[in-house]
């Protein structure tokens, strides 16, 4: 289900891991020069983004597979439009 919008999980994975790593060295040079007790805990490690969607597509994956298996529905195009559909609608209505 695309929703409108697709994320490449390793370009996230790799941006996420490069932006945490910059973090750090701006930090650690930034200490140098003045106290950085107060914003130390920016730098700690902490799940990056990336890791945490590739968790969240992992387990809707498994959730989905499970709902097939349950409801005895296949992964078709058709299927997938139609919940689309009717998700869409709900988000349309809710505003």
């Amino acid at each position: 289900m695309n929703l409108g919008m697709e994320v490449d999980l390793s370009l996230l994975k790799k941006m996420s891991a490069e932006y945490a790593e910059a973090k750090n060295v701006a930090i650690k040079e930034a200490s140098s020069i003045l106290d950085v007790q107060n914003i130390k805990h920016i730098a700690e490690d902490k799940e990056l983004i990336g890791v945490l969607v590739e968790m969240i597509s992992d387990d809707w994956r498994v959730q989905k597979q499970t709902f097939y298996k349950q409801t005895g529905l296949g992964e078709t195009d058709e299927y997938e439009q139609e919940l689309e559909q009717l998700l869409l609608q709900q988000y349309s209505d809710d505003d």
